[in-house]
């Protein structure tokens, strides 16, 4: 269900403190196609963890080999993209209020 959705959604971010989480995006997008029973990322693949993984929830995703679980993985994105999101550091292209947030001045402006 996860892959589709953010297949379908544009998300961008001018800012490069907010990289970790669209860093995460594209590693979930990476993963699309992989089959659900892979449990974890491949050792090679840049798993970010700051600013995307809370630190409580660390031991939920980083089991005692150090391998980053999947599943737990992606929870903790959505939740950090919903954060980003709600603070307007991501923005969902094309759309209205959740929109690029320079659309917005520009459009206030306009209304003067």
């Amino acid at each position: 269900m996860l892959p589709p959705l953010l297949n379908t959604l544009g998300f961008s971010c001018n800012n490069t403190a907010y990289r970790p989480v669209m860093d995460a995006l594209a590693l979930l997008a990476k993963y699309a196609d992989v089959d659900g029973k892979t449990r974890f990322y491949d050792a090679g693949d840049a798993v970010p963890m700051d600013g995307v993984v809370r630190k409580d929830w660390r031991e939920a995703v980083v089991d005692d080999k150090g391998k980053a679980e999947r599943i737990p993985y992606e929870l903790c994105v959505l939740v950090a993209l919903r954060d980003a999101i709600r603070r307007r550091e991501i923005y969902v292209e094309g759309a209205d209020s959740v929109g690029k947030p320079e659309t917005d001045l520009k459009n206030a402006a306009d209304t003067k």
